[in-house]
């Protein structure tokens, strides 16, 4: 699906909800290496459980370089293209994304124009800083420093009263959650051990957990904030 950002037309993926009603709208940024079998599996999985999903090449995306103005402007009007089939009505939005894509869903959720209908971020191995583009030596696990860069935990105090949901491969040394130490918004961060960076082992069975972590988002918020660590079966 072709949208027009404001850098010129971007090509987003759609996977319709194959259920009646879409329970959620989620925004799903892939890795620096761009669009691969693990974002397409995850899109496939939330797509057969009845979410409206859009898939988004991180790589693709940073071609040039941006801000933070410009990332959620964009991200904004792609979630309005994505609700514009639901009239006045659609479902609520999750943001989130895997490894580059999930800093980038940070910096969506905490920067000061929000996308509306936003209720939640669902992120997996976010590094703890992100780029407003791309570098090589960002492909090399390089944290990246210096202009155009951004500390995920910045956004800490900035996202709101909406629910997180991060995870862990336990064997990646390159992601960080040290951001939610400092989040006071209702968070779950959830371990999946023995796997790496690319999940290339139990992978069936991460998605499945994945999958059904989101529903968190949705349910009804209780009094105070929530803060969980799970460490989940492979």
């Amino acid at each position: 699906m072709e949208i027009k950002l404001s850098r010129g037309t971007f090509t987003v993926l759609d996977f319709p909800s194959k259920r009646t009603h879409a329970s959620a709208i989620i925004l799903f940024a892939s890795g620096d290496g761009g669009w691969g079998s693990l974002e397409e599996a995850i899109c496939h999985a939330f797509q057969n459980q009845g979410y409206e999903v859009i898939g988004i090449d991180s790589a693709a995306y940073a071609q040039t370089d941006y801000d933070l103005d410009v990332l959620q402007s964009d991200f904004s009007k792609i979630a309005r293209t994505a609700q514009a089939p639901f009239g006045v009505h659609p479902p609520p939005l999750i943001v989130g994304g895997y490894s580059m894509g999930a800093a980038q869903a940070v910096a969506v959720a905490g920067g000061p124009h929000q996308p509306k209908g936003l209720v939640g971020l669902l992120l997996i191995d976010p590094c703890s800083r992100g780029r407003y583009g791309l570098r090589p030596s960002d492909h090399m696990d390089i944290i990246p420093t210096g202009p155009g860069t951004f500390d995920v935990a910045a956004f800490s105090n900035t996202i709101g009263s909406l629910r997180v949901v991060q995870w862990h491969a336990g064997e990646d040394s390159i992601d960080s959650s040290a951001w939610l130490d400092s989040l006071t918004a209702q968070h779950k961060i959830f371990t999946f051990p023995d796997v790496g960076h690319d999940y290339d082992t139990h992978r069936e069975n991460f998605i499945r957990q994945l999958v059904k972590s989101a529903g968190w988002i949705l349910s009804p918020a209780p009094d105070g904030a929530v803060t969980a660590k799970t460490k989940m079966d492979p």
